[in-house]
This record gives C-alpha cells, structure tokens and sequence, in this order.
C-alpha cells in the first residue's frame, strides 16, 4: 500500500532585522566623540553608547556601570 504523501514543512518567513541608531555628536576636547542609542526590531535597545578616539583608533564602548565589587558590567533591556 502506498505512503500517503506528507506536505512540506511551513518555511517561518524572515522579517530582516530593522536598526533605529540614533547618535548624538559631543563637542569636546576628550577621547568622547558621540554618545548613542540602538533600538534593534523595537524589542530591544542599548543606550548610553559610548563612541570613542582611542590610542589605536575609534572604537564603541558598551554602557555598563561598576557594580560593588568594583567590576564593571554591560547594560541592554528588552523593550518588551
């Protein structure tokens, strides 16, 4: 008897992902150039991003803060 013939598995449709950056320029004299803010999808953002002129180039700094014990920690939240 032959097999009855089994639909194909239902492919999820892909949304790509969508980047609200927003960057803020500060004018000084220090290693600070911009602050920002990534909103990734709507559902999750970074802010307080640190753009930065460092000894061997600019480069992006994450936010975090020094916890108790002295060590410094990353912050990012869900917007949902």
């Amino acid at each position: 008897m032959p097999k009855a013939a089994q639909p194909a598995p239902k492919q999820e449709q892909q949304t790509p992902m969508q980047f609200d950056v927003r960057i803020y320029p500060v004018k000084t004299d220090g290693a600070l150039k911009a602050n920002a803010s990534v909103n990734i999808n709507g559902f999750f953002a970074v802010t307080n991003v640190r753009i930065l002129d460092g000894s061997k180039g600019t480069f992006v700094s994450l936010p975090q803060y020094k916890g108790r014990n002295g060590e410094y920690k990353d912050i990012c939240f869900p917007c949902t």
